[in-house]
């Protein structure tokens, strides 16, 4: 017996055992499988890594090969959502190997699609732009629309990524025009997010408010509050550009307590930092100080870029104090993760201290 229809946890288990009881290995492993998606849906990832991984031993036992790839493809989201995105590419890239060799191009497009999600994650556009350009080739080949419009939102963000705003900015209007074509309306908000930012990323602060009010209207109607403290951290970036630092505030002080409240990790760091760098700039070193110390107790995966800046202003602070010492390890932990003009930057902050302490 196969499940159809949704059904709770517990009922699937129920499921499974009847499987079991009848030796239905195959029916076991598809409901396994199904398990683990309703898992994945409820943010229990290690739950769904675990029943995943289970419905794999089975396809393997059985010589299930298209399912062996469905398993691994979710396996690869379910190390996605759990920040682990370098787990995920073994995943994927299995599942791509298996769906090339089955001929399932649907599947193959599906699979880098996450492919190219996970080397964005892990930081490299560029592998993620290759990925995502042959996803939407086959996406385009077989006429699925929402896979398409699905690519070229991820080609985006890649190219936003690669300080390209414009060739971004291609990607996403087109995505937009297909979203509202499907009336996916969350879709459609996240869209305009990554367009705000994109008009953000061009200088143009104003042009980027325009989408991002629209973003955030529809992410409140659809109830979405992840991507509704998203699209308030762009606005109060938008803000500051306009130079409204209070605005600012008052949208990061907003998105950092729905962050909190639905215990968004990325998104905390992200508010912390912007509000940290707001009073660092009027120099309200005290506040600025809590928010940035706040920042630095993350972990340093989640937000790299954040906890490398507000390290730096941390030193930044403590030397004004004249509290050398701290200001020493503060201006190190920063360094040991940067690069370039940060790195050289901050071996010259570090050599000014050492000297003073001769």
């Amino acid at each position: 017996m196969e499940i159809t229809t949704e059904l709770s946890p517990e009922q699937i288990l129920f499921v499974i055992e009847d499987n079991r009881k009848k030796g239905d290995k195959k029916g076991e492993a598809v409901n396994l499988n199904t398990l683990a998606k309703t898992y994945l849906a409820m943010n229990e990832n290690s739950r769904a890594v675990h029943f995943a991984e289970k419905a794999l031993q089975i396809d393997k036992e059985i010589g299930d090969k298209r399912h062996q790839a469905i398993d691994m493809n979710l396996l690869g989201k379910a190390w996605l959502d759990s920040n682990d995105p370098k787990k995920a590419i073994v995943y994927l890239e299995r599942a791509l190997q298996i769906d090339k060799e089955i001929g399932d191009k649907r599947q193959q497009a599906i699979d880098m699609n996450l492919l190219g999600k996970a080397w964005l994650d892990s930081n490299d556009p560029k592998t993620a732009i290759g990925y995502l350009e042959r996803a939407l080739e086959i996406d385009k080949e077989i006429g699925d629309k929402r896979h398409q419009a699905i690519d070229m939102n991820l080609l985006g963000k890649a190219w936003l990524d690669s300080n390209d705003p414009k060739t971004a900015i291609g990607y996403l209007e087109e995505t937009l025009k297909i979203d509202k074509e499907v009336g996916d309306k969350r879709h459609q908000a996240i869209d305009m997010n990554l367009l705000g930012k994109a008009w953000l990323d061009s200088n143009d602060p104003k042009k980027a408010i325009g989408y991002l009010e629209k973003a955030l209207e529809i992410d409140k109607e659809v109830g979405d509050k992840r991507h509704r403290a998203i699209d308030m951290n762009l606005l109060g970036k938008a803000s500051v550009r306009l130079n409204q630092p209070d605005k600012a505030i008052e949208y990061y002080e907003e998105a950092l307590q729905i962050s909190r409240r639905i215990e968004d990790v990325k998104n905390i760091s992200y508010n912390l930092h912007s509000l940290g760098h707001i009073y660092f700039k009027r120099e309200l070193h005290v506040i600025a100080e809590q928010y940035f110390k706040e920042c630095t107790k993350l972990p340093f995966e989640i937000n790299r870029a954040a906890w490398i800046d507000a390290s730096e202003r941390l030193g930044d602070i403590y030397e004004f104090r004249g509290e050398n010492t701290t200001a020493l390890t503060y201006y190190k932990k920063a360094h040991k993760f940067s690069k370039g003009k940060r790195k050289k930057r901050l071996e010259e902050k570090i050599h000014n201290l050492e000297e003073k302490r001769r």
